[in-house]
């Protein structure tokens, strides 16, 4: 993950298993995607396996 493509967001939401996600706006080329990319920092323990890991919405491909 390039962190300097991402932007904080004040964005949360929380899901009753995994915890409260946190957003990032993508920025790329001069343009933004605001809250494109979400992730868990400290997901419940039923949803652990997700820790540290980013999940991408809004029309983002990913190319590795």
């Amino acid at each position: 993950m390039r962190q300097e493509l991402l932007r904080p967001s004040s964005t949360t939401t929380v899901c009753p298993w995994k915890g409260t996600a946190s957003y990032y706006s993508l920025e790329v080329g001069g343009r933004q995607n605001p809250d494109a990319v979400w992730t868990y920092r400290d997901p419940k323990p039923a949803a652990s396996q997700i820790a540290g890991r980013v999940a991408f919405w809004r029309g983002v491909d990913v190319i590795a």
